[in-house]
């Protein structure tokens, strides 16, 4: 992580001010966890915002902008997969947005991460 720090709104800040169009509407209840820290980095052609939170297992949070990820398949209702080696990821796009959603978790605490949440 290039920036750490508890507190989910200064991750949100400090990737606005490194130049990252943070979505205005992220997911309510991982908000809520305590944050470890976020990062910028480069992705193909494309730039894509890593944020990590701690919810008794770590929840990897990946935002990019849809229009420079275009050979992605991705659908706004929430998609769901189990990983090799425990990994479990969720993705969906909203408002011009992909999100990818990882975790050493199960498909129901994914899913329960993105309660309260409409893509």
């Amino acid at each position: 992580m290039k920036y750490h720090n508890k507190d989910p709104e200064k991750l949100v800040s400090w990737l606005t001010a490194e130049g990252f169009p943070v979505p205005d509407n992220l997911p309510p209840k991982l908000l809520e966890q305590k944050s470890i820290g976020c990062r910028r980095l480069k992705w193909s052609e494309g730039q894509v915002a890593i944020l990590c939170f701690n919810a008794e297992t770590v929840y990897h949070l990946f935002i990019a902008q849809k229009a420079e990820f275009t050979d992605v398949d991705v659908s706004e209702a929430f998609e769901y997969k189990e990983m090799p080696k425990g990994w479990t990821m969720g993705k969906w796009e909203k408002d011009g947005y992909i999100f990818i959603l990882t975790s050493k978790a199960t498909v129901g605490d994914l899913s329960a991460m993105l309660a309260n949440y409409t893509p």
